[in-house]
């Protein structure tokens, strides 16, 4: 159990977020600006009694490197890649970064078939000689991006759809600079 002591106006605020609003809509409803509409809802959600919904998109959505470091897991890579070629994303604005830390298995063969067929978003390949471990991996995929803003996925992950979207808009915000997933 959690008591919050609220202030009139939060309470006024919680009850008209019964139902679904923007700020912009709790200002006027309240009869504050919006800025401090803003700052009461995010102070609220801080304190957990008020869910705040996705970011506005950007007016452009920026371009993204997408490492996936990976090692014997060619099923579960294929299955990544898979969910990545699915993303509700601009597909221009993206590249995928396959970072295969000296596999054994059969990686090299089902990214071989991969670059083969054409793949909706460019897949480029680095290959470690030896065993580097996952963090050089990452690395090694972060400093091969021509794209200033990474994003890392396991091999053994499955990306919704809506990963990219739901989290590049919290990057419109100055003070972010790393933001991270639900992961289930």
């Amino acid at each position: 159990l959690r008591v919050v002591r609220l202030t009139p106006l939060a309470a006024d605020a919680l009850r008209i977020c019964e139902h679904e609003h923007t700020s912009e809509e709790v200002a006027t409803a309240l009869g504050i600006t919006s800025k401090k509409a803003q700052a009461l809802c995010e102070q609220l959600a801080r304190k957990d009694v008020l869910e705040i919904g996705p970011k506005a998109p950007p007016a452009t959505w920026p371009s993204v490197s997408i490492i996936i470091p990976s090692r014997n897991r060619n099923m579960e890579l294929e299955r990544c890649l898979n969910s990545l070629f699915a993303l509700d994303y601009p597909r221009h604005k993206l590249e995928i970064i396959v970072v295969d830390d000296a596999s054994t298995d059969n990686t090299a063969a089902m990214l071989a078939q991969l670059a083969h067929n054409v793949a909706p978003i460019p897949v480029r390949v680095i290959t470690h000689t030896t065993q580097q471990g996952v963090a050089i991996s990452r690395n090694t995929g972060a400093e091969a991006a021509q794209y200033n803003l990474l994003a890392y996925i396991d091999s053994d992950c499955v990306a919704s759809p809506t990963w990219l979207c739901e989290l590049i808009p919290a990057f419109q915000q100055s003070r972010v600079a790393a933001v991270g997933g639900m992961i289930r």
